[in-house]
């Protein structure tokens, strides 16, 4: 399937229309550091979202010519500019990043992240209660896969050295802008492709802002990419297995990737059979050093199993399959609900690792699009940054729908305009509504002009 070109979309808007469009983009973001740092704003910062999103709609389908609308001074300054600014924001969308300094402070104190519920150490607890006071789950086993967790240790230290969590918080908000800059510098796309990735305010609040780890990813998936590109040598092999176990070892999830080396001419079963084992075991290994002990290990298994049946959001295949489980009277819907969407994504991406073809690095982005795509949507948590790689990856395809699912997805953040946490669930089904038309649309266009030519 043929990627998509700047030419094929746009608005017929002058090139000095889509300059200034650039630079609201930018512009905009410099009002949400001084929003209240509370849900009180969640209303402003999504008309900030609909700005955001429209002003880079502007540049993106504007004109007929993006490289010209998008020079790569521009684009730099639209990468950076945004980003530093959002250093200052405190991460009120989501409470994750607390946990992670708080697993790092533990780390750097030479204690096992693993080993203890942020409640059971209390001289910890005494001695950082603002941090210990908005880490959530406080009874729960950290979930974070050993990788994350050496990353989390870098502001550990920052914070055991300076006493503040704020220093800390600062610093692994720069460490993942820095991921996501050396990415796309891998990329060679700081160019017109990464205005698909730039001029998006998704990675923009999820990173610089609320300071998830999903950013890290990003170096594995461009390292995957790049070892793809060699002809077979060992420099390939070894590139391969270390972004395969990087990628495990950060969120396991993304590790699917390996399934686009089943429909990759170059290589052979063998191959493929080697570095998926290979793969396995140094990701074992490197679980095996925090999780030997097996009260550790069963702590951690019950973690997941409670955050898998009882943390559920923005998930509207599931939620779909739980009405008609409730339509028909079977009893324990909401536990059976979420084994049934998990038996459908297995399936999916069998179904994908089998159908598509690998053979070109468009074809072999199109696939781990498609495996990501598959794992993130069938689940029972749809949170907005997980959508990250997948925007990173559209540097390659230039999909315009999976921008806009992008875009779109950051209103989801609607259910916190109220007093409490309110999922506001027809947004969410007139959100899937419209990507997946927007997707088809797009995606039958394309496949009619590659018939016609």
């Amino acid at each position: 399937m043929a990627v998509t070109t700047s030419s094929q979309w746009h608005l017929g808007l002058s090139y000095r229309f889509s300059h200034s469009a650039i630079w609201l983009y930018v512009a905009s973001f410099a009002a949400i550091p001084l929003l209240p740092q509370n849900q009180t704003s969640t209303p402003l910062l999504l008309v900030l979202f609909g700005i955001q999103s429209l002003s880079a709609g502007m540049v993106l389908f504007g004109t007929s010519d993006t490289h010209v609308a998008t020079s790569r001074y521009k684009l730099e300054v639209a990468f950076w500019v945004p980003r530093l600014l959002l250093l200052f924001m405190l991460p009120w969308l989501s409470d994750d990043v607390y946990r992670y300094l708080w697993d790092g402070l533990v780390a750097a104190n030479g204690i096992n992240p693993f080993a203890a519920t942020p409640q059971e150490l209390t001289l910890l607890s005494n001695a950082f209660p603002t941090l210990y006071e908005h880490t959530a789950y406080k009874d729960v086993y950290t979930t974070y896969p050993p990788l994350s967790q050496l990353l989390f240790m870098v502001p550990g230290y920052v914070i055991l050295l300076t006493k503040s969590w704020f220093a800390g918080l600062m610093v692994f908000k720069l460490m993942l802008v820095a991921a996501e800059y050396i990415a796309l510098k891998c990329f060679r796309d700081i160019g017109s492709h990464a205005a698909w990735y730039v001029l998006c305010p998704l990675p923009v609040v999820e990173l610089a802002g609320q300071g998830h780890l999903d950013g890290f990813l990003l170096l594995p998936i461009a390292l995957f990419f790049l070892s793809l590109k060699r002809t077979w040598s060992p420099k390939q092999f070894v590139g391969v297995v270390v972004s395969l176990s990087s990628l495990a070892l950060l969120k396991v999830y993304p590790a699917i990737a390996a399934l686009t080396l089943l429909r990759n001419a170059r290589w052979t079963l063998q191959r493929t059979t080697l570095v998926w084992t290979i793969s396995a075991l140094v990701s074992a290994a490197c679980v095996y050093a925090y999780l030997h002990n097996d009260v550790i290990a069963s702590g951690v298994v019950e973690s997941l199993q409670a955050y898998s049946l009882t943390l559920q959001f923005n998930a509207v295949p599931m939620y779909m399959i739980k009405n008609v489980l409730a339509v028909f009277g079977i009893e324990a819907y909401w536990e059976i609900a979420p084994f049934i969407v998990n038996v459908l994504r297995l399936c999916g991406v069998i179904a994908v690792a089998m159908v598509f073809r690998s053979r070109t690095m468009s074809q072999v982005a199109r696939t781990v699009l498609a495996l990501l795509l598959v794992t993130i949507l069938l689940s029972s948590k749809v949170h907005v940054w997980y959508f990250v790689p997948l925007l990173f990856v559209n540097t390659k395809l230039r999909y315009s729908w999976v921008w806009g699912m992008c875009c779109l997805s950051m209103f989801t953040y609607a259910a916190y305009t109220g007093k409490e946490f309110q999922e506001q669930y027809a947004l969410q089904y007139a959100l899937w509504v419209l990507v997946a038309s927007w997707a088809v649309v797009e995606l039958r266009f394309y496949r009619t002009r590659d018939k016609q030519s």
